[in-house]
């Protein structure tokens, strides 16, 4: 997340990546300006930006759309804003910004599936950025090493040799998402046992 944000040749600041966030920066004719980002992305579809500025600011800010994203949306202070907002490009808001404005953009997610003919037609499913792998048990055993540097085997513990049962036309729709808890993220959500989204499908 080092590169959250980013400066740019025009003067403005560039929203390259999402997390939760801060940044404070010099931008157009030299104003101080200080944006707070709210997001649960990428398990969350909204990315809010909050401005603030003690005099108005005019700079250009821009929005990067995830090569994923087909359906993306912005919003300043609550009004729709028309851009054109492709996958893989940057939606540029060129305006005189003022303290307390709020930009709100917005990346609907859906299931994608991609097939690997060279891997004997293996599929792999993705919802938004994030790719999902079957949640397995685990035992761990010593096999080697020394106590500082251990080695260890890992064994599943659960069955995990399944084929997933896929519709022909439309694989994706095979898929149902589960959104987990609730309220804030966990800690480490990258866990199997903290994972905010589940993916589940048929499988034999």
């Amino acid at each position: 997340a080092e590169e959250l944000w980013l400066a740019t040749a025009d003067r403005g600041l560039c929203a390259s990546l999402y997390a939760a966030s801060e940044v404070s920066a010099k931008v157009g004719a030299g104003t101080s300006v200080k944006i707070v980002e709210e997001t649960d992305y990428p398990f969350g579809d909204t990315v809010t930006l909050k401005i603030s500025a003690a005099q108005p600011a005019k700079f250009p800010l821009y929005l990067r759309i995830p090569r994923w994203c087909t359906e993306a949306s912005v919003r300043i202070n609550g009004n729709a804003v028309r851009c054109a907002a492709r996958p893989l490009s940057y939606v540029v808001l060129e305006r005189e910004w003022k303290d307390g404005d709020t930009v709100s953009l917005r990346l609907p997610m859906e299931v994608r599936v991609q097939q690997w003919e060279k891997n004997q037609n293996a599929v792999s499913a993705s919802y938004g950025v994030l790719t999902f792998s079957l949640k397995i048990g685990e035992r761990w055993q010593r096999c080697g090493g020394t106590d500082a540097w251990p080695e260890m085997e890992v064994f599943p513990t659960t069955p995990w040799n399944y084929g997933l049962v896929l519709s022909e036309k439309n694989p994706a729709k095979s898929f149902k998402v589960v959104k987990r808890g609730g309220g804030a993220l966990p800690a480490q959500p990258f866990t199997p046992a903290t994972a905010p989204i589940e993916l589940r499908v048929p499988a034999k």
